[in-house]
């Protein structure tokens, strides 16, 4: 398909940096054995008759046989075919290797062409200049993919310098193979193209690929630099947290969990996986390289949609998904984390010995057991010397180390698993020995608090997808709660539930309802969330139980905070909008001025005062005018019907006969004059036809003679601002 390439576009493509065209193809090289189809083929026929291929016989000098033939002899035949002489036979031996060198000839003119300067065209161990701006790549060089992807991952890794990549070639399964050999390079989408050289060869289709891949438009200068930046600051971000989380200690987290976490109830684990997720996005957000590229990509909008060559990243939209939610959260109803039925007891090995120590023979039990049964991990220091000394009730003997003891489910006494060694005779365990305590678990009673569902705003539920869903609405503070702490629960507080309706992401037409969450996914299915404005509140206590019971015992997703606090307060505006009275409509009168005419113009019959009411009417998107006559108006106006009809009467023609019957009709529809007193019309600029043929209404300056072109009667307004402001 022959085109001519606008000036414009060439001038648009120049104007992003691009001055010329490179293509890296082996078919540049000189031909060698490695390209030849059927050597023995060639050899048979030529050795035949030599005779008839003097040219070759210069090539050949010396060669008898066809194990004799080298590189050297190949290229001086692709001369002598390249010349045009024994064609036929030189076929043999090259198969569609003119053919490819004909086509990239063509595609090295076509570029040409649209750029003005010649195509650098080179072979692969060339060097690819470090100003390249648009490569096309052969994506077999050789037998195989390897040397274009080593030369792929050369221009990569030139950043923001690097060129746009056009990987071409004859392969049919080019679509398929192209982004996994994006992947291997590590090129970024929006500097990476393919087209098949059968395409490339058109140019139409060049033409068409060099406009959708975007070439030309001054956005891409901008957001190649922008990923770049991205990409770079992720590492950056990743190897600073890295290096937080390998500086903090265990006893910072205990200062968290026991200064700060605790009193709310606030699992240390998710805690700490939030926090050092925030600092995370601080640091890729806070990268001075991604601040420069972002503030230059801010400054340039695409001003214009590209040409569509494929179907949309799905990526954007999971992109926009994942940051939707937030992840890892989904299953059953649960407790509190701290809320299992068992609780911790501690039990370690002394720093001084190799033999493990228990904690203590326990003088008071109860003591010791409420002691272990508030902590979650603890690490103890108890000091033991030779007298023996009180820990927390409990009596540490030096001497007489404890023998082993058990303990039931009921006062969750400590287990000592391990004696120490006896001291050799004469000598006795003295100093100070400092013992670290280790966790051992054992049983707790049950507590009511082990009851109460443990949820977070924003917790979704869902039974099924044509059941509405259901999202904790309550503020995070409310929701907080550490059993067996001073921040108990509160089982009587209320939980509220909003509803949200599911429509398939391909409804475009759902009911309005207060908010909407897009790109919801359930079951691998992509939704729009409609949230009502219905609110169902159950007790903390009886949460689990009740949504068991009507089947929302799955807990699906969680909305990430920006998201839950959307419907939150869409939620609030809806409850909290005040309704007032309906003010009355803005009214007002207008004098009306009746005309008829009588041939050569307009003729004033009658002035009716305040012969029309105008009113102002609120409607959705702001006011309209409406107008009533009056019921003298139309007295006068039917009172004319009337003389005309008289006179069209008298007049012995059929024309004058139908509009006497016209006439008549309208006088006689009492429907049509009740609703000109009782139905208030549009006022509006102008000329507005109140009964066909008849009657118009006017708001214009003056009345013409070509208002009477297809009526009887005009009603001018007259001076609509001196009517109360209408």
């Amino acid at each position: 398909m022959s085109l001519s390439i606008p000036r414009e576009f060439v001038t648009e493509l120049q104007s992003s940096g691009i001055a010329e065209a490179i293509i890296v193809d082996d078919l540049f090289e000189s031909p060698a054995l490695d390209i030849v189809v059927d050597l023995p083929g060639f050899w048979t026929g030529f050795c035949d008759n030599r005779a008839a291929h003097p040219l070759l016989n210069g090539v050949f000098i010396g060669v008898n046989t066809e194990d004799e033939v080298q590189d050297h002899h190949i290229e001086k035949c692709w001369e002598v075919f390249f010349n045009g002489d024994s064609i036929d036979l030189l076929a043999q031996l090259f198969g569609d290797y003119p053919q490819r060198r004909r086509e990239l000839a063509k595609l090295s003119k076509l570029l040409t062409d649209i750029f003005g300067k010649p195509t650098i065209e080179l072979v692969p161990s060339a060097p690819i200049p470090e100003a390249a701006k648009l490569v096309f790549l052969d994506y077999v060089l050789g037998k195989d993919d390897q040397e274009a992807i080593k030369i792929a991952k050369i221009l990569a890794a030139r950043k923001d310098r690097r060129p746009y990549l056009v990987l071409i070639s004859d392969s049919a399964n080019l679509t398929m193979r192209s982004e996994a050999f994006r992947t291997d390079t590590g090129y970024i989408a929006g500097t990476f193209g393919h087209l098949a050289k059968e395409k490339a060869i058109d140019p139409a289709e060049l033409a068409y690929s060099l406009v959708t891949w975007g070439l030309g438009n001054s956005a891409l200068r901008v957001i190649q630099p922008l990923f770049d930046a991205m990409i770079s600051s992720v590492d950056e971000a990743a190897k600073a947290v890295k290096t937080a989380m390998a500086a903090v200690t265990i006893q910072d987290y205990s200062f968290l969990q026991n200064l700060s976490l605790s009193g709310d109830g606030h699992p240390l684990g998710e805690y700490i996986v939030d926090l050092f997720g925030a600092s995370l996005s601080y640091h890729f957000r806070g990268s001075p390289a991604l601040k420069e590229a972002r503030a230059l990509a801010d400054k340039t909008p695409f001003n214009k949609h590209l040409p569509l060559s494929m179907v949309p990243s799905h990526l954007v939209v999971e992109l926009y998904r994942e940051a939707l939610t937030e992840p890892l959260v989904e299953g059953e109803i649960a407790a509190h984390p701290w809320s299992s039925e068992s609780t911790i007891s501690v039990i370690e090995e002394s720093s001084d010995f190799n033999t493990p120590f228990a904690a203590a023979p326990v003088s008071d039990p109860s003591v010791a057991a409420s002691a272990v049964s508030e902590a979650s991990v603890r690490q103890v220091e108890v000091k033991a010397a030779e007298c023996g000394t009180k820990v927390e009730g409990t009596t540490v003997n030096s001497t007489a180390l404890p023998v082993e003891a058990s303990c039931s489910a009921a006062t969750a006494k400590p287990v000592a698993t391990n004696k120490p060694e006896e001291p050799a005779p004469g000598e006795t365990n003295k100093g100070e020995m400092p013992i670290s305590l280790q966790v051992v678990e054992s049983k707790s009673p049950p507590s009511d608090d082990n009851r109460i569902a443990w949820l977070s705003t924003g917790d979704i539920f869902a039974k099924n997808q044509n059941e509405p869903l259901l999202m904790v609405l309550n503020a995070g503070c409310d929701l907080q709660f550490a059993p067996n702490s001073k921040r108990r629960p509160q089982p009587d507080r209320s939980i509220f539930l909003i509803e949200g309706t599911l429509y398939h992401i391909s409804n475009l037409q759902p009911p309005d309802e207060i908010a909407r969450t897009e790109y919801f996914k359930f079951e691998e299915t992509l939704y729009r969330i409609n949230w009502t404005d219905r609110l169902r509140t159950i007790k903390h206590g009886d949460f689990k139980s009740s949504l068991e019971r009507d089947g929302y015992e799955r807990r699906i997703a969680r909305l990430s905070l920006p998201y839950v606090l959307q419907v939150q307060q869409a939620w609030l505006a809806r409850l909290g909008r005040v309704g007032v009275p309906v003010a009355p409509p803005h009214s007002g009168s207008q004098n009306i001025e009746i005309y008829t005419s009588n041939g050569d113009g307009p003729v004033l019959k009658k002035t009716i005062p305040h012969g029309v009411a105008v009113f102002r009417v609120k409607q959705t998107g702001g006011y309209s005018s409406e107008f009533l006559l009056s019921n003298d108006t139309l007295s006068a106006v039917r009172t004319l019907l009337c003389e005309m009809k008289i006179a069209l009467v008298s007049r012995p023609s059929p024309k004058a006969t139908k509009k006497a019957e016209s006439i008549s009709v309208c006088l006689n529809n009492f429907h049509f004059w009740r609703g000109l007193l009782e139905k208030p019309k549009p006022f509006k600029e102008g000329i507005l036809s109140i009964e066909n043929g008849l009657i118009k209404a006017s708001s214009n300056k003056s009345v013409k003679g070509s208002d009477f072109d297809d009526t009887r009667i005009v009603l001018r307004f007259v001076d609509p601002k001196a009517t109360d402001g209408c």
